[in-house]
């Protein structure tokens, strides 16, 4: 990678087992019914009822969107608007556990002819069983999938975590390597594409060699291995498929379309359950560290539960931390609440002290052009950000914006301490917002047109 920056690692901790523990199932979960304005769901239950494990309770009423799985065994509670950890409030369904399936897991139901399903039956599940994409994005891995057709030459793994802290594809792999490759087998064959490639960082040297033991036994001839230099962002999907296929236009500051789509190691993971199983994406893997935790690993979290009752179930906090984050430290989100709910994008959750997210005073540009030299897309940091700052959203997207892969290089590596990610994250939801309405307007005329009702 050309453009990045070197990051101390920190995961030592959060590898000293590389099995992925679990705890016991929390008390209650607020369980987000969305995760993008675009997503249209509808509940399926009431206020009061009672509801099991992985039973439906809200279904998709869009195509943008999946169906909704209670992740404990419980009493519907509540429905209603509560805090979101990106920001905001979201509707979400309340579940309180009865004191009886506090231990409860979720029993599979093996599907027998897994082997042999369509393309459409796979899109299917991934749509029903309440699957996307385990990044922050958490796009709907259906649309992900039908965005890419059938037309890649090959499928690319993402198990690099160049964020510091976040260790869960790494301990996933060495804890359930041919679960996510045969996941990956099952999006191979769902795409058409005739390669596999699993992408590392060249400090995961026991994964390369167990992953290359798995391939070799089970006679894959179409799977590689390939290390990649540990340089932040280098586990961003454009910034990773770009390496691969060395496809950035000249100069342009934007990447090709690149016919070879990159998923994240844990959602391969997540379909192999799904489609194998009939497991609905109710629970997902989480790094819990940052300094302030009593005990750094790797844990299986439902979906829904506070971060306040998994860092109790994960023996506490030694102190106070100076922030809590949702995510890694580059592009994390800070918390101001320990109650926001775990969603199916949380990678980590993060208890730094003082003393590491302590700032400094925030100064003026001095103009060292050193958040352009560290951007990965070739865009100038300061100029969005700047632009962003005195709420000039239309010049800071003339300026870039929307090519912003948020990663937080400038942010960083600023001498001055200006929060420049923080400012461009402002404007690119801006233009979120402006899409969003013009989405529903669209929506809304097209109804009024199939109702025969005059549109104004």
């Amino acid at each position: 990678m050309r453009y990045g920056i070197c990051l101390e690692g920190k995961k030592e901790a959060s590898l000293i087992s590389w099995a992925i523990g679990r705890i016991s199932l929390a008390e209650r979960v607020r369980i987000p019914l969305t995760n993008s304005l675009r997503e249209r769901v509808e509940p399926m239950i009431e206020i009061g009822e009672d509801v099991g494990l992985g039973q439906k309770i809200a279904v998709p009423a869009s195509v943008d969107s999946v169906s909704v799985h209670a992740s404990i065994s419980g009493r519907i509670t509540d429905i209603r608007d509560f805090p979101y950890p990106l920001g905001g409030m979201r509707t979400a369904i309340e579940i309180t556990a009865h004191e009886e399936n506090r231990r409860e897991f979720y029993q599979p139901i093996e599907r027998e002819d897994w082997n042999n399903l369509s393309r459409e039956e796979i899109l299917k599940i991934c749509q029903e069983l309440g699957l996307v994409d385990l990044v922050p994005e958490m796009h709907p891995l259906h649309k992900k999938i039908l965005k890419v057709g059938e037309k890649s030459s090959f499928l690319i793994i993402n198990a690099c975590e160049s964020e510091p802290y976040i260790t869960t594809n790494h301990a996933l792999l060495m804890s359930h390597p041919v679960e996510v490759l045969k996941g990956a087998e099952i999006l191979r064959k769902t795409l058409g594409a005739e390669r596999v490639l699993l992408a590392l960082e060249d400090h995961q040297l026991e994964v390369a060699e167990l992953i290359k033991s798995k391939i070799y036994f089970l006679r894959w001839k179409n799977y590689e291995v390939k290390l990649f230099r540990a340089r932040y962002p280098q586990g961003n999907p454009s910034i990773l498929a770009s390496d691969i296929l060395k496809a950035k236009f000249e100069g342009s500051g934007k990447f090709a379309e690149i016919e070879a789509p990159v998923f994240d190691a844990a959602t391969l993971y997540a379909l192999y359950e799904a489609v194998v199983y009939q497991k609905p994406l109710i629970e997902r893997p989480v790094t819990i560290g940052g300094g302030c935790t009593v005990e750094s690993r790797n844990v299986w979290l439902p979906i829904g539960a506070s971060f306040q009752d998994v860092l109790r179930k994960c023996r506490g906090l030694l102190r106070e931390p100076g922030k809590l984050l949702m995510g890694g430290p580059m592009r994390g989100f800070a918390q101001q609440s320990y109650e926001v709910p775990v969603l199916k994008g949380t990678q980590a959750i993060l208890a730094l002290p003082r003393e590491v997210v302590k700032k400094g005073k925030e100064g003026p540009c001095i103009r060292c052009n050193r958040c352009v030299e560290a951007c990965p897309v070739e865009i100038s940091p300061v100029l969005v950000a700047t632009a962003s700052e005195f709420g000039d959203f239309d010049l800071a997207r003339t300026y870039g914006a929307e090519q912003c892969i948020e990663c937080g290089n400038c942010s960083y590596i600023c001498p001055a301490k200006r929060p420049m990610l923080d400012w461009i994250r402002a404007a690119k939801q801006d233009a979120i917002i402006l899409e969003e309405d013009f989405v529903d307007i669209h929506q809304n005329q097209e109804q009024d047109l199939l109702s025969g009702a005059k549109i104004r």
